[in-house]
């Protein structure tokens, strides 16, 4: 009997909360508007414009995803086909910047986001990206006589630390404005939905670098190797038959001897194509969906900021 009195009184009040937090979904703030610690901004209250920038979020992260693992893919199979690292610790260098650089950049990315604003922060996160692709294409397009082939790799390593700031900072603001735009009750909707896009893009687009590799990779024995018997017992022993004319006839035994060409210029292109046109998209469609820092401690609204976005 007590409990049945208990759960009678304490119902209407979880109803109570539950209603509220629906509310202010639609943009609702509970206080009245002179007790109101910020100002629910104007825009946000707007279902269209919200729907509209879920999707641009989504759309960045898809295509940040398809940068990602395009670059490292190519990265990663360059260091030791093209560029002919044999060590594993040259080979996966690349990714020591990588992880370093976007660590750093998730770890300030939002406190940046807070006071500079979500889009500002994002277009400079793809701004580094597209340097990315640029840095590693320049490792097979301006090569020189007497630059070695570690110092071309030099290139494509430091590309990973634009990478890195660049994802660290594009995923995080995508993120942040899916949030932003989707209420209290559907955040963690919004950030899963993030996730699967951001990953889905990253199996789908692991397999398009594997047709890619098929159709644009070639490998060739090097002049002084043609001839059998000029390679080492190691090569022979790997590759009997002597094949050495698509990236799959390629064994590491044969490095330097067998070398290919095709894993750096294609895919950073088509890198290099996508993030320009994640930059493109962050600055026409995106939108500030975040309240500033200085004007949510005033009281104020980002309302002045965003008539100015909106108005472009």
């Amino acid at each position: 009997m007590q409990l049945s009195l208990r759960f009678l009184y304490v119902m209407p009040s979880f109803a109570s909360s539950v209603r509220e937090k629906y509310r202010r979904d639609d943009g609702y703030h509970p206080f009245a508007e002179s007790e109101r610690p910020f100002s629910v901004p104007s825009h946000l209250k707007n279902f269209r414009f919200r729907c509209h920038q879920f999707l641009v979020s989504l759309l960045l992260v898809f295509l940040l995803g398809a940068c990602v693992q395009v670059h490292k893919l190519s990265a990663l199979d360059a260091a030791g086909r093209e560029f002919q690292q044999t060590k594993t610790s040259d080979k996966t260098m690349f990714l020591v910047p990588f992880a370093i650089a976007k660590a750093t950049a998730n770890l300030f990315s939002g406190s940046l986001a807070n006071r500079f604003g979500r889009q500002r922060v994002g277009i400079v996160g793809w701004m580094f990206s597209v340097v990315a692709p640029m840095l590693a294409m320049s490792a097979v397009t301006t090569r020189t006589e007497n630059e070695s082939e570690t110092q071309k790799w030099n290139r494509i390593v430091a590309s990973g630390f634009f990478l890195g700031v660049g994802q660290g900072i594009g995923w995080t603001m995508a993120i942040m404005t899916s949030v932003d735009v989707s209420g209290p009750t559907r955040r963690g909707f919004a950030s899963g939905m993030c996730e699967t896009v951001g990953y889905t893009s990253v199996a789908f687009f692991a397999m398009m670098y594997a047709l890619l590799e098929e159709s644009r990779a070639k490998c060739h024995w090097e002049e002084a190797y043609r001839a059998k018997s000029m390679r080492t017992e190691a090569c022979i022993r790997a590759n009997p038959e002597g094949k050495c004319g698509a990236g799959d006839d390629w064994v590491e035994a044969c490095s330097g001897m067998c070398n290919c060409e095709g894993y750096v210029e294609r895919p950073s292109t088509a890198v290099f194509v996508l993030a320009v046109l994640g930059l493109v998209v962050i600055c026409i469609f995106g939108r500030e969906t975040g309240v500033l820092r200085g004007r949510q401690a005033s009281g104020g609204s980002i309302n002045a900021g965003n008539n100015s976005n909106n108005s472009n």
